[in-house]
């Protein structure tokens, strides 16, 4: 196959001598770039110029249709399912309406400082540049007001703790 000028051997798996070229990016999405190890380009021209290696090749090879490699029918999968059985997710524990409330202020309270400090520090880099930090203070400002105003129009005035 060439793409670009550039002559790619095709495979199905990778072939012997070839390893995962971690450098340059497949030129095409159904298949893995793989390099025979020897380097692409020789610098030995007349003041270090540097000329295309004719040993160096690169080889393509097919991945599997569900994304994952061609995997030999004999591979043990006991690894990968010992991953599985670690990484699986845990079941969330019925909390009371008290203990969700609480976890809820907890990060909005997390939220809120890191908010401000998201303000001070861009406040921090205006003065520093020489602009004035109002205009983006008040951005904000006018964002949460048109939210709050939704808001107002949708559930009414009254505001409810519990």
């Amino acid at each position: 196959m060439t793409i670009n000028g550039i002559t790619y051997e095709v495979y199905d798996t990778a072939p012997e001598g070839f390893t995962p070229c971690h450098t340059a990016a497949s030129p095409s999405g159904r298949h893995t770039l793989y390099s025979n190890g020897i380097p692409r380009y020789l610098f030995d021209g007349p003041g270090g110029q540097g000329r295309i290696n004719p040993a160096h090749r690169w080889a393509l090879v097919k991945k599997h249709p569900s994304g994952f490699w061609l995997w030999s029918e004999n591979k043990d999968w006991t690894a990968y399912e010992a991953f599985k059985e670690k990484h699986k997710k845990k079941e969330v524990q019925d909390r009371t309406v008290f203990e969700r409330r609480a976890l809820n202020q907890l990060a909005r309270e997390k939220f809120k400082k890191h908010i401000v400090a998201e303000i001070a520090c861009d406040m921090m880099v205006c003065m520093l540049e020489g602009w004035d930090p109002r205009t983006y203070t008040y951005e904000i400002k006018t964002m949460i007001d048109d939210i709050y105003r939704k808001m107002i129009q949708k559930f009414g005035t009254q505001l409810s703790f519990f």
